[in-house]
């Protein structure tokens, strides 16, 4: 039987992780699928090794494969502090229920509270993995930048974090070994499953606005560091807790501050950008519609994305026709859809690689030149016969 290519892999390590995304995790059949990812991302990481090796300069998406390759010993939804890098695949956790956006977030739906309000919930943990992992469970806090990235901060406490304060844990299904500083302690044995309680209740003199929190799991430190690679090894999941109050000074408004088209792409893919500004204090959904057309007419390519925008802060986008023709003239439209109003930017664009248009400029300005030379010589021509 042939050696299978790199492409069926990943394929296959794709459909393991997609089997993690449903509201209640078998903590048996995790196992297997658990221990399947696990050897299909060594296999692949070992590839994309040896090919870095011959390779002096890797290209980024390389690069990014095998970032997402070491991290594979976690499900999809893992939330990774600056401070952790998470390689090992020796022990895990798992968590449900995952979230229905196409994110690598979990994200609670909890409806809009009221001062004096409450919402339970609650999620599972599961240890899929042959041995015992010590883990605590902590309510964090959690913001994001407005840079390119939107990238999040789970350590800096705002005013958008007192949630923290207002949810409370309880577990059930596993034995407690010590609460610390607002963190709950468990060991958990191999193939158990916990569940965690939690309660957000709003005090009655809260006033509106988006609130956020995360329900952290993290895999406490060995006290000895893998002799392998000289640092410890940490897993940390979390499931986020968005709600908006619906109290006092509750305000919620956005705007499109940019939707741009570049009307000339040097390389495939083809994008366009965006920035929605969040200028309230309630989080809201946006919908992002990017479509390419032939100028004779027919669609080429359509893709719509859903993303929140969290209060106070702006939220880029980058909107990716990633297989366009090597050459050609499009009609590229990108529509933003945000809180009832639509913006929409549409621009003809050539896709022309970059030799190309440099070998059409260079026989541009010398037909030109040659006009010129041309007309030159014709005056010159008209004057000595006179």
């Amino acid at each position: 039987m042939s050696e299978k290519t790199i492409k069926q892999q990943l394929a296959e390590f794709e459909e393991v992780v997609a089997w993690f995304d449903s509201e209640d995790l078998d903590v048996e059949k995790a196992t297997a699928q658990y221990e399947k990812g696990a050897k299909l991302a060594g296999e692949i990481k070992k590839r994309l090794e040896t090919a870095k090796n011959r390779i002096k300069k890797l290209p980024s998406l390389v690069v990014a494969v095998i970032c997402l390759v070491s991290f594979s010993a976690m499900p999809v939804g893992a939330i990774i502090n600056d401070d952790m890098e998470v390689v090992s695949n020796k022990a895990g956790i798992l968590m449900s229920p995952m979230s229905n956006f196409a994110s690598t977030q979990r994200v609670a739906e909890v409806p809009t509270l009221k001062p004096g309000g409450k919402y339970d919930g609650e999620i599972k943990i599961g240890q899929p993995s042959g041995q015992t992992v010590e883990v605590f469970v902590e309510v964090a806090p959690y913001s994001v930048q407005s840079d390119a990235d939107y990238a999040e901060d789970f350590s800096t406490y705002s005013e958008r974090n007192k949630i923290t304060s207002w949810t409370k844990l309880d577990i059930k299904d596993c034995k407690v070994d010590k609460r610390d500083n607002g963190r709950i302690f468990l060991k958990m044995r191999s193939k158990e499953e916990c569940t965690i309680k939690y309660q957000v209740e709003v005090p009655k003199y809260a006033t509106g606005g988006s609130q956020r929190a995360l329900i952290a799991v993290q895999q406490v430190p060995d006290e000895q560091a893998d002799d392998n690679v000289g640092v410890n090894k940490l897993y940390r999941i979390g499931y986020k807790l968005n709600v908006n109050i619906d109290g006092p000074n509750a305000k919620q408004s956005g705007q499109v501050i940019e939707n741009l088209v570049p009307v000339l792409n040097f390389a495939r893919p083809v994008f366009a950008s965006s920035k929605v500004q969040n200028d309230g204090n309630v989080d809201f959904d946006i919908d992002y519609i990017f479509k390419a057309e032939s100028i004779f007419g027919g669609t080429l390519f359509e893709n719509t994305t859903h993303k929140s925008v969290l209060a106070d802060s702006t939220r880029p986008n980058e909107a990716v026709w990633e297989n366009p023709p090597f050459l050609g003239i499009y009609n590229i439209t990108q529509e933003v859809n945000i809180l009832g109003q639509t913006n929409v930017q549409n621009s003809l664009v050539l896709v022309m690689p970059f030799w190309l248009f440099l070998t059409v400029i260079a026989a541009l300005v010398l037909l030109v030149a040659w006009l010129v030379f041309r007309k030159v010589k014709q005056n010159r021509s008209r004057k000595a016969a006179v």
